[in-house]
């Protein structure tokens, strides 16, 4: 594939779920919005009607995106199609757990794992570059499909990260400054062949 044309796309995350609310590791778990995240996304539909021309919306195939989606929609009334490629990262044995559910030695490990940068790979799981590089491809399908178009994608904080981080070459390790404020729309474009920042941070959802 040798796209020579701009396709544009809007990331954002899912709306609120319970394990949010009680910060436990979701991952690939196929949990759904609680009654906060709802009306969350449901202001979401409204202001990203009114700020930007959206051509069609595509999600990752786990149930709290395709719900945000869905919500969303109401408001657009677009194509929508999901994308596993999009999945959040798969946490294995850490799937459920909140920090302070880690035994000692399992919190060493995870301290261990989080100085490994790209590497990062939970027990049972999957590391960091992988969802690098299943992503990148999933958007680089999308920029051929859909060419010239807008794609809003609805997706996951850890993908968006990954995603942004990739782009910018950046290490992975907890000394980096944050760059991403939660639950924000953040603009990207498929340009010259390769995936490039517009803007981060664009407007809170």
């Amino acid at each position: 594939m040798n796209p020579k044309f701009t396709t544009c796309f809007g990331l954002i995350r899912h709306g609120k779920t319970q394990w949010n609310l009680e910060k436990k590791i979701q991952g690939k778990n196929d949990l759904k919005l609680c009654g906060e995240g709802v009306m969350q996304v449901q202001t979401w539909g409204k202001i990203l009607g009114k700020t930007h021309n959206w051509d069609r919306i595509v999600t990752s195939s786990l149930k709290r995106t395709r719900e945000t989606a869905g919500i969303i929609n109401k408001y657009l009334n677009l194509p929508m199609e999901k994308d596993h490629r999009l999945d959040e990262q798969d946490w294995g044995v850490w799937n459920g757990k909140k920090r302070q559910d880690f035994m000692a030695g399992q919190l060493k490990e995870l301290e261990r794992q989080m100085a490994l940068g790209w590497q990062f790979c939970p027990p049972g799981g999957e590391d960091r570059l992988s969802v690098w590089k299943r992503t990148r491809n999933a958007f680089e399908d999308m920029a051929v499909r859909f060419q010239g178009k807008n794609i809003l994608v609805v997706t996951h904080s850890g993908v968006i990260r990954i995603v942004i981080y990739g782009i910018l070459k950046r290490k992975f390790l907890p000394d980096e400054r944050p760059l991403l404020k939660p639950y924000h729309l953040h603009l990207l474009a498929w340009d010259n062949d390769d995936l490039v920042i517009k803007s981060l941070n664009e407007q809170k959802c």
